[in-house]
């Protein structure tokens, strides 16, 4: 990364032994934030984005790390701190913004939103809302833009607690295990 940050790529060589020896993959980033990083200046760097969703683009906030890195800090904040405060997570600080653009827009616009919560874990995706406790559900390749998990249990939603609530209910089904790294660790990505 350079001083600001800004990273332009990654090269990984992985010895896979064998008949296919080093492989090299390659990886590029946006950005990169360093341990002196606060949740209000990662927001900051990606919050023009939203703008980008309610144009109807597809938009991905991704937390990258080996476990005990911060990822779940950085994307939910402290636990508690759905409602406000300085460590809240990009999470929460996006759904704020999102539903003050589409209150912002609706004289002119109309949108629903939805949430759903699935987990990939062991390459399996899950749905969290399922009465099961978390059915197995088919990730569909499609060609263009549209709803690869046709499957998930879809709640609308009209406000950010209205996420919140989703997002616990799923929260109770996720799977969760020791590592070596880290005795709570989520096993899942949701």
């Amino acid at each position: 990364t350079d001083e600001d940050g800004v990273a332009s790529g990654l090269m990984v060589s992985v010895d896979k032994g064998g008949r296919e020896g080093v492989v090299q993959k390659g990886y590029s980033f946006d950005r990169c934030f360093g341990p002196d990083a606060t949740q209000g200046g990662i927001y900051s760097e990606c919050s023009a984005l939203l703008r980008c969703v309610c144009d109807g683009y597809n938009v991905c906030f991704l937390a990258y790390g080996q476990t005990g890195s911060g990822k779940t800090f950085t994307m939910s904040g402290p636990a508690g701190h759905s409602t406000g405060g300085r460590d809240r997570g990009v999470n929460y600080r996006a759904l704020d913004d999102l539903f003050s653009l589409v209150h912002e827009r609706g004289d002119t616009t109309k949108y629903t939103v939805v949430v759903s919560v699935l987990e990939i874990y062991n390459e399996q995706c899950r749905d969290l809302l399922a009465d099961q406790g978390g059915h197995k559900i088919e990730i569909l390749a499609t060609g263009r833009a549209g709803q690869n998990t046709p499957d998930a249990i879809m709640h609308e939603v009209r406000s950010p607690r209205d996420v919140v609530v989703v997002m616990r209910e799923g929260e109770l089904n996720r799977a969760v295990g020791a590592t070596a790294m880290n005795e709570h660790s989520s096993r899942s990505h949701s």
